[in-house]
């Protein structure tokens, strides 16, 4: 069972009723321990912003915490957590009047630098930019909601998830 689990089933446990919460915080520190890098990344490739990332996944963080005790009847944490921190961010855009991007340059060029295991040839460099160049004003022809199921997808969700 992963840590979304026992995070769900704890809260459906004796434990729950007789008050005692260190398991449920061990527990939902490893949650968090699993899900912030990943979360924390879906938020940057949304807003190209690495402090609003972080300050909308703690407050994330926060209202499953909150959630949680609180008895929601929450059935993936992941999936909960991820929704609520992209409703955050969309609502951080609108306040701030920020215009959302996925598909920036300097995004692709982050993406590019993380997760190149090997040094290209010049040609191969030429191809995957020529590549990158056709997705990238592929997707910026999807509406938003879809942009965001790719990204999603992207970040491990299955297709019922997303």
């Amino acid at each position: 069972m992963n840590i979304d689990g026992r995070v769900l089933s704890f809260l459906a446990s004796p434990l729950r009723q007789t008050g005692s919460t260190t398991d449920f915080e061990r527990c939902f520190a490893g949650l968090v321990e699993e899900l912030h890098d990943p979360l924390r990344g879906y938020l940057f490739l949304i807003s190209s912003d690495a402090s609003i990332s972080e300050e909308i996944a703690q407050e994330a963080f926060l209202k499953l915490h909150r959630a949680l005790l609180a008895g929601d009847g929450i059935k993936s944490a992941k999936a909960w957590l991820f929704r609520v921190a992209h409703n955050l961010l969309m609502d951080h855009a609108r306040q701030t009047r920020e215009e959302v991007s996925l598909s920036d340059d300097h995004i692709a060029r982050y993406v590019d630098q993380r997760y190149a295991s090997v040094v290209p040839s010049p040609e191969e460099i030429l191809l995957r930019r020529e590549r990158m160049r056709r997705l990238g004003n592929a997707v910026k022809t999807l509406p938003s909601h879809q942009r965001n199921c790719l990204y999603l997808r992207r970040e491990g969700f299955r297709y019922r998830e997303i």
